[in-house]
């Protein structure tokens, strides 16, 4: 990326400083640059018409829907202030999160609301990256913008509703990236103090920014600005900042998830080729972003192959290729270059991650290191077609929105979602795993079933195994269900949740004592297993030991006092011993925890029909019907009748 310089006889000063000529992509007034923004975003917001109707996936239904701080209203104190309340939710992104406790507050659980202001968060960060280039004179600043907007890459992170964290982060670092960068050209404090704070809050909305000290450090050296004693003073927040980030991260996973060591997948020797493999991929993919998929198949790393090692050549050559010939294209296109691998450093292979099990890449992964990719492509394009109409370069991005358009149109449901991963990568388990439990939410047990069997074709698992089981118990096939468990234990003999599932099983086949001995089993290998304890209570409530039930919900709950289904079973026991106002109460925390579900609406409102609280416990039984549940509904209105 080169930009028209000034010189300058100062050798500490920046020998190429922007001219005060009109800028370089013909913007020269108020009115231009309000009419190139609003192009940018009415076209971010046409390629991603299809998501204004998108559906939830993944875990976007507990990150936004089923948090239940999102619905408190002190719950923006309790983000900032309490960050281990609801362990197994989110680490410590507060800034993120709030986003979601207000548009909560101001819009309820509306998904339209959740996928248009990811699509503005897109579209503002698009504009900023073509301010700041046109800010700093580089070229093909409004084409960046717009491949910035439409490129297809991005679609994950945008559709994806949770990941609104690298959609903030995004912005923040943007900022962070071109404040910082006009302070040490101009040496004026107050963008420096945005800088620091942008960062600050890119950060708590997500860690993946760390690296942006390192991309400060070389901004020095591309602007040719002498590194001084001052200057490391400057940067030593940032550079204290990512490190407790990355510190607090760890902690907070550790704190919040109880996060278990993921198996190692590579080995070292493995991890190094893994790094050369990574950025080509994501290099391929900007250039060429067909297919895209939520989930790539994983691939065989085998250092015993002489091709495995080509990459690295590669990299070689490219970068010596790039220094080489700095001199005449500009310091600018090795910074993006050096830039976008320095962004990529945390998700590169190097590092464990969770992500691993499933594939070695991920688009979201690359939504940092994009943004520099989007400029080079951009001042590439423009300084090829120099002797071409300034619109040609534009037409590039015709088939980049139509692409992001169809794959945005993948995400319209979970069930749609899913079944489209299959067909693009048949062995994607997570994909078979997701819908299967998807199937199990809604009582589809037939088609949970038949999930979870091909999920058994593509990968044995222990887990597979032990949703199968479930799909079965709940068709009444308990014979089967307790052969699928078997299995799983054969498998993986300390697995708790196996020994809880097949005591319920055994519970529905009226085998108490063995349902009692594989809770305890449960609860040896995982003696803070609250669901043991709510199956537990369950055993012993069809044994008529209501007090023992009561003891069994009541350590469930303090062990964790986010568990609704705890609540609900202390509340029917509650109401068989007609302590009515008791039994509502633990409803309505049920309810209060998980906010749609038709069986604890149902449940509160028999309770209510007792305290002959008429209108309440219809308002909660017509509730109950519109989630799907209408016999009781249906059977009081022809009562009423």
């Amino acid at each position: 990326m080169k930009a028209s310089r000034k010189k300058t006889k100062n050798p500490t000063a920046v020998k190429q400083s922007p001219p005060t000529t009109q800028p370089s992509d013909g913007l020269s007034n108020r009115s231009s640059e309000y009419l190139y923004g609003g192009v940018l975003l009415l076209v971010t917001a046409l390629a991603y018409f299809p998501a204004w109707s998108a559906g939830l996936i993944i875990d976007d239904l507990k990150f936004v829907i089923e948090d239940p701080i999102m619905t408190a209203r002190d719950g923006l104190l309790r983000i900032w202030f309490n960050p281990l309340e609801n362990n197994g939710v989110w680490p410590y992104l507060p800034v993120t999160r709030s986003s979601f406790w207000i548009e909560r507050q101001l819009f309820g659980a509306n998904l339209s609301v959740m996928h248009g202001v990811n699509i503005l968060l897109h579209a503002t960060s698009a504009i900023l990256l073509w301010l700041g280039m046109r800010h700093f004179k580089l070229r093909g600043a409004w084409l960046a913008g717009l491949l910035l907007a439409v490129h297809p890459v991005y679609v994950q992170s945008v559709v994806w509703v949770a990941q609104r964290k690298n959609l903030l982060a995004g912005l923040f670092f943007l900022i962070a990236l071109w404040s910082y960068l006009h302070f040490i050209r101009k040496q004026e404090n107050r963008w420096y103090a945005v800088s620091l704070l942008a960062f600050a809050a890119a950060l708590l909305s997500k860690t993946s920014v760390i690296m942006l000290p390192i991309l400060l450090l070389l901004g020095h050296w591309w602007m040719r600005i002498a590194l001084k004693s001052s200057d490391w003073v400057r940067l030593i927040p940032f550079f204290a900042m990512s490190l407790i980030a990355g510190l607090a991260r760890i902690w907070f996973e550790d704190q919040s998830f109880g996060v278990s060591e993921v198996d190692s997948i590579l080995a070292i020797p493995e991890r190094v080729l893994l790094v050369a493999h990574v950025p080509l991929f994501y290099l391929q993919k900007f250039l060429m972003p067909y297919p895209l998929m939520f989930n790539y198949p994983q691939w065989a790393m085998d250092i015993s192959q002489w091709s495995q090692y080509l990459p690295w050549l590669s990299w070689g050559v490219v970068l010596g290729f790039l220094y080489w010939g700095s001199h005449r294209w500009g310091r600018g296109l090795i910074f993006a270059s050096a830039g976008f691998l320095i962004l990529l450093f945390p998700v590169i292979g190097i590092f464990e991650n969770s992500w691993h099990q499933f594939s070695y890449v991920s688009d979201h992964w690359v939504h940092l290191p994009g943004f520099l990719i989007m400029a080079l492509l951009a001042n590439g394009l423009v300084q090829a077609s120099d002797r071409l109409p300034r619109w040609a370069p534009v037409l590039v991005s015709l088939p980049l929105i139509w692409l992001t358009w169809n794959q945005a149109q993948t995400y319209q449901d979970p069930v749609h979602f899913y079944e489209h991963l299959l067909t693009q990568n048949p062995k994607a388990w997570m994909a078979y795993n997701n819908l299967g439990n998807h199937y199990l939410k809604h009582n589809q047990n037939h088609k949970a079933y038949q999930i979870f069997d091909d999920e058994l074709q593509a990968r044995p698992s222990a887990e597979a195994y032990m949703n199968r089981g479930i799909s079965s118990y709940r068709q009444k096939r308990y014979e089967k269900a307790i052969d699928d468990f078997n299995k799983a234990l054969a498998l993986e003999p300390d697995f708790a949740e196996v020994y809880n599932n097949r005591a319920i099983a055994y519970q529905f086949m009226e085998k108490y004592d063995k349902a009692l001995a594989d809770v305890d089993q449960a609860l040896q290998l995982n003696p803070e297993y609250a669901g043991a304890y709510i199956t537990k209570g369950l055993v012993y409530r069809k044994q008529a030991q209501i007090d023992l039930a009561l003891q069994a919900y009541n350590r469930a709950i303090e062990i964790d006092p986010q568990e609704p289904e705890a609540y609900n079973n202390r509340g029917i026991i509650h109401h068989s011993n007609q302590r009515y106002s008791q039994a509502v109460e633990d409803y309505s925390m049920a309810l209060q925890l998980r906010p749609y579900n038709a069986r604890y609406f149902t449940n509160r409102g028999l309770s209510l029909l007792k305290l002959q609280k008429t209108h309440q416990a219809l308002a909660d039984l017509q509730n109950a019907c519109q989630l799907g549940s209408c016999e009781l509904w249906n059977k009081v209105q022809q009562q009423l009748k």
